[in-house]
């Protein structure tokens, strides 16, 4: 590990100024292969220094998405008993038979499954975790909710429980301290909740609902949006102006629901399908922005 920290701060640089910018055009004139982590700038500068002989694997500006579908609350075990304890979030104990479809409304007259309480606060807290997780300021980081809004719990209730959820998070995650900059992103973006729809104001935390309007940028720091969709058709019609941008989403309900999801989504839609509370926990072999994370590195 030693060797490791030694060889990486050798390598090491910051912006690609004046010898910055000299040790970053001698690395790529020395190399057969970059894979570069950033914002959408800084790939285009290293793409604009790579030298033609250069394969450039680029991974740009990104960002997370939740979903809670209304079938995530009558998956499995959810049709005659709680969620189990022993249970993954979202990945009830009998998700080998559950249902896969996403039903296009719930009727009227249909009385609630039993466990949607339970399952309710499972999937806040899950969903929290993600949110809270390196304060929302990752690629992976989730800056809107979408949930179904004529199924079993409507947007407004779901945004409730997750200010409720990051409440109880923050005792023991606490978020990080605001500087001047970035506490005036988040007092823009609680004001521009608020006359938009409903905001649950926390001490370091905010969930606005805001219904069915386009989502407004996040500015991170557990500052998260709750929004309203009523079919799948709906839904991919909101991701799909994300394109690349769109790292992963976490999706309520089991994994045959997760995989049938992913199976609809088009290029140049092309996440990481994961549960919620998995977000920002990516496997080593998951795939990055639709390849191998090791993708064009080896042969």
């Amino acid at each position: 590990m030693r060797a490791m920290a030694t060889g990486l701060d050798l390598v090491s640089f910051g912006h690609t100024t004046g010898d910055d910018l000299e040790t970053l055009t001698a690395l790529l004139e020395s190399v057969d292969v970059v894979a570069t982590y950033g914002s959408d700038a800084t790939c285009a500068e290293v793409a604009q220094l790579a030298p033609r002989k250069l394969a450039v694997v680029s991974h740009g500006h990104g960002l997370g998405v939740g979903v809670l579908p209304s079938a995530a609350f009558t998956m499995g075990a959810a049709f005659t008993m709680g969620v189990p304890a022993s249970a993954p979030v979202g990945v009830p104990a009998s998700a080998a038979s559950a249902p896969v479809g996403v039903p296009a409304s719930v009727p009227a007259s249909a009385s609630a499954p039993v466990g949607v309480p339970e399952r309710l606060d499972a999937f806040a807290a899950a969903f929290a975790l993600d949110v809270a997780a390196y304060d929302q300021r990752g690629c992976l980081s989730p800056q809107v909710l979408y949930v179904q809004a004529n199924g079993w719990v409507s947007p407004e209730e779901f945004a409730a429980k997750l200010h409720q959820a990051l409440g109880d998070l923050e005792r023991t995650l606490p978020r990080g301290p605001l500087d001047a900059a970035a506490g005036a992103q988040q007092a823009q973006y609680r004001g521009v909740g608020a006359a938009l729809g409903r905001v649950f104001l926390g001490e370091a935390w905010t969930v606005t609902c805001e219904s069915g309007l386009v989502p407004r940028p996040s500015p991170g720091f557990r500052n998260v949006a709750v929004h309203a969709y009523d079919t799948e058709a709906d839904l991919l019609g909101a991701l799909t102006p994300l394109g690349s941008h769109l790292k992963v989403v976490g999706f309520a309900g089991d994994a045959l629901a997760r995989e049938r999801f992913a199976g609809t989504l088009q290029a140049p839609l092309a996440p990481r399908v994961c549960a919620p509370g998995e977000m920002q926990t990516p496997p080593f072999t998951c795939l990055w922005d639709g390849l191998p994370a090791w993708h064009g590195l080896v042969g």
